[in-house]
């Protein structure tokens, strides 16, 4: 009986852990050979750069590396060489920067993916909020960076849906 009881629970972790699986979905298909010349090249793949970009954003950073290593990749040579985006960070606007320098791509997939939604037409303040969203996302995933100080007040307005709030004051007190 008591064996019965531990599988019952075990089925009911698994099953309560598939929803979150499930959201992550899987990364597209990364065309092995790619290259762009012209503007309509980099046109041509921008909906395979969104879903990849959507993907990365939600997917935890320790899942698959290689498959994850490939689409940021792909992903970051195209938004280095399209014409149609600029995205300018400040990184003294980031408090986990020197903490946790790998979330910088995981902010920048944010605000690439908040500027392909809108074509281009986002605020700063709407970037920023993006590419907070996103590091929240990812950093949520993450024990260690659960507990990490610089960290905290990001996640805890994450939790509280207050981003922009959060953003606004990072964001302005700069400027």
């Amino acid at each position: 009986m008591i064996k019965m009881a531990k599988i019952i629970l075990l089925l009911c972790l698994c099953m309560g852990a598939m929803p979150q699986l499930w959201g992550q979905g899987r990364c597209p298909e990364i065309p092995s050979n790619y290259s762009w010349q012209t503007i309509e090249d980099y046109r041509k793949d921008a909906d395979l750069v969104k879903k990849t970009l959507r993907w990365l954003t939600l997917a935890p950073l320790q899942l698959d590396l290689v498959t994850r290593s490939e689409a940021n990749l792909f992903v970051m040579r195209w938004l280095a060489g399209t014409p149609d985006l600029k995205i300018e960070i400040q990184t003294s606007e980031l408090p986990f920067i020197q903490a946790h320098p790998e979330l910088l791509e995981s902010f920048i997939h944010g605000m690439a993916l908040a500027y392909l939604n809108k074509d281009g037409e986002v605020s700063r303040l709407d970037a920023y909020v993006s590419g907070f969203q996103s590091v929240a996302q990812v950093a949520s995933q993450s024990k260690a960076m659960t507990k990490s100080r610089p960290l905290k007040p990001l996640l805890k307005a994450a939790k509280r849906r207050e981003i922009k709030q959060y953003a606004q004051k990072i964001v302005f007190s700069a400027a």
